[in-house]
């Protein structure tokens, strides 16, 4: 029992030291009071705007949109900010928008909790690339939604065309082509391309980066996909609004830091990702700066490959130990075993040099 205790102190210790380091790097206090994470899931937009914005990224008319719900003049009003709208002609105007009646994040609309914490536990195995757990879990939720609602159909959708990959019962063609048409149960792709303000679905947002996933690397498709990203978040981490979208920040951004470091723009990526990490310190949102320690090291690694000047000084030994820690923290086995392969073959590179 004493031997159990201690062991249990000394991984407290390096939980501990982890995540000290961590906030004395990017400079933020332990104890804060400025945030709550349970309100910091939630996007915060304006539905005048959200209305406008998305009308004019689909290409519909003011009539089209309005024909059935509102007269002419409600809508001119409505996308001015002249007036706020009645719940219900904002409801309907979402779903002529291919959105959900509701500006809240939600993966499935449904009353069933036991649907929901189904949901989170998919998450969970779909992370860890426990697909055969996955689509089991799957499954069941199929059986407790409704499925004619097309926002719970994209989001199931979405999971069993990832978990089909991992299976290796689809392959990368057919990936690309189902995830696209999961998007495209509420918003063509060729909207999401084309130039100009946009509003997109936090599913939507997934389903467009997990195709970017299954692209070829070199296509333009997936170059405009990264800009349509960046045109996106860019004037939000540079304002003061991150702080309301912070999970969905981290889920697009931090993938777009890493696509952007494999093209060799460093300091572009690590713009996004050291804005990533200080959010999810500040809204004690720990379970994805393991991700983000990561991508900041790599880029690290290949500017001292490529003879690239860094202000930064990264011991890779410390920053893989604490990568591993919060993904500890945060229960990710899969991404924890390929760290510590990292780790391994780091510490094995670093012995070989000094025997030499």
């Amino acid at each position: 029992m004493q031997e159990g205790l201690a062991c249990l102190r000394r991984e407290n210790a390096a939980w501990k030291k982890a995540l000290e380091n961590v906030y004395a790097q990017y400079q933020v206090p332990r104890e804060t009071s400025s945030y709550c994470y349970l309100y910091m899931e939630k996007g915060v937009f304006c539905s005048n705007d959200v209305i406008r914005i998305r009308r004019r990224m689909l290409g519909m008319s003011r009539k089209e949109l309005r024909e059935g719900i509102c007269d002419k003049k409600t809508l001119e009003r409505l996308e001015n900010r002249k007036s706020n709208p009645h719940r219900w002609e904002v409801e309907e105007l979402f779903r002529r928008l291919g959105l959900a009646g509701t500006l809240t994040r939600t993966e499935l609309i449904t009353e069933s909790q036991e649907a929901r914490h189904l949901m989170t536990r998919l998450g969970q195995y779909v992370n860890n690339r426990e697909a055969e757990k996955a689509e089991a879990v799957l499954a069941q939720v199929k059986n407790m939604v409704s499925v004619d609602m097309k926002w719970n159909r994209q989001t199931l959708m979405r999971q069993e065309v990832n978990i089909q990959e991992e299976l290796q019962k689809i392959n990368r063609e057919t990936y690309c082509r189902r995830m696209q048409e999961a998007l495209e149960l509420t918003l063509p792709f060729q909207a999401f391309l084309h130039e100009g303000e946009k509003h997109l679905s936090h599913e939507e947002q997934a389903c467009i980066q997990n195709l970017m996933q299954g692209m070829d690397k070199e296509r333009e498709e997936f170059r405009i996909c990264l800009e349509r990203f960046e045109e996106m978040y860019r004037p939000v981490a540079e304002g003061e609004l991150l702080g309301t979208m912070s999970m969905v920040y981290g889920l697009v951004m931090g993938y777009v830091a890493s696509e952007l470091g494999n093209l060799g723009e460093y300091d572009r990526s690590d713009w996004y990702n050291d804005k990533k990490i200080e959010e999810d310190l500040y809204s004690r949102r720990l379970t994805s700066i393991a991700d983000g320690l990561y991508c900041r090291w790599w880029n690290h690694e290949q500017r001292k490959k490529r003879g690239i000047p860094t202000d930064r000084e990264l011991d890779g030994e410390e920053e893989l130990t604490d990568c591993i820690w919060f993904c500890r923290l945060g229960r990710q086995t899969h991404d924890e075993s390929f760290l510590e392969e990292k780790l391994r073959q780091l510490s094995e590179k670093k012995q070989m040099s000094e025997d030499i």
